[in-house]
């Protein structure tokens, strides 16, 4: 017997609330969500003297602009009327924590796998419940539109990899007539293979937890690198964070440390990278600091797999 197709579509709000579109029952959506697949691109060209045709230099994807229509069935005139008001409550623009803020929605596909990947979307239409001539069983009924302006998914679970202490130091102690102990640097000198699973690149949040000191991540295979020119007391933390529209450096006070990075960082386009880019999608990363402490120094790097299309 074939098993029924598990596929659930939601849509979580800036403030965290949980929208379904199905509920199998008295909420449906009459259209599936679309388009999923690949994105449009605009391709940048250039023409020389006397060339014939032109040259593609590079591309950017452009936002996605999905559309649906979901149809609400109640068994009253009130419950027509309540229903379209619960439906503009969640996809209105100023669901917002803060008011002015514009944060965006994540629609959520979960395949049968049950894996949830996301797309960041505003609403950008639908919704107006236009009066129709035709009686509908108090039923509510309307297109949504949305626009995701980074039109790629990304996983909801979020990837965790720890680079903990391999201490190197030791306490070397000579006899003299009294007793000099010289105390050699605790090395964090870790290396780890990342097997990226997606089709297009996951940029990183990456924590340190000190005490440590000349800071250096290295994706080998990508050659991009991250230098701390800083000494990271204990008991603080930096985070480095490489997301697409952030791109800081901070303490746990919310100093801003970008100044410290060397000139020679990577912070704007560091990212464990996809097959091609690194073969099978093995990226070599590795973590090197200098006076640390078994226990309490940590690096954590965060990433959430990205996918170009569904």
């Amino acid at each position: 017997m074939r098993g029924q197709l598990v596929e659930f579509d939601y849509l979580i709000t800036p403030d965290g609330l949980e929208y379904q579109f199905n509920t199998m029952g008295q909420r449906f959506l009459v259209s599936e969500v679309s388009p999923l697949g690949m994105p449009g691109i605009d391709v940048q060209t250039q023409r020389s003297p006397f060339q014939h045709g032109e040259t593609a230099l590079t591309y950017a994807l452009r936002p996605r602009l999905l559309t649906m229509v979901q149809r609400r069935q109640g068994c009253s005139r009130q419950d027509f009327w309540d229903l379209r008001q619960d439906m503009i409550n969640h996809m209105r623009p100023n669901r917002q924590t803060a008011w002015g803020a514009y944060e965006p929605c994540h629609l959520v596909k979960v395949l049968p796998n049950l894996r949830k990947w996301a797309l960041d979307v505003y609403w950008t239409g639908g919704l107006e419940f236009r009066a129709k001539a035709e009686w509908d069983e108090w039923s509510a009924q309307d297109a949504i539109r949305f626009t995701a302006y980074d039109p790629t998914f990304y996983d909801l679970d979020t990837t965790v990899h720890n680079f903990n202490l391999i201490a190197s130091g030791s306490e070397w102690c000579f006899p003299m007539c009294f007793p000099i102990c010289f105390q050699a640097e605790d090395t964090l000198d870790q290396t780890v293979v990342i097997t990226y699973t997606g089709t297009w690149q996951a940029f990183p949040l990456i924590e340190i937890d000190g005490p440590i000191e000349n800071v250096i991540i290295t994706n080998i295979d990508t050659g991009e690198k991250l230098e701390l020119q800083y000494s990271i007391p204990i008991g603080d933390t930096v985070t480095i964070d490489c997301r697409t529209g952030q791109k800081t450096v901070v303490n746990l006070a919310g100093v801003n440390l970008v100044g410290v990075l060397s000139d020679d960082s990577d912070l704007g386009t560091f990212h464990p990278a996809p097959d091609p880019e690194s073969p099978g999608g093995q990226n070599t990363i590795n973590v090197f600091g200098l006076d640390t402490a078994n226990g309490a120094t940590e690096v954590r790097f965060y990433y959430n797999t990205r996918m170009i299309g569904l």
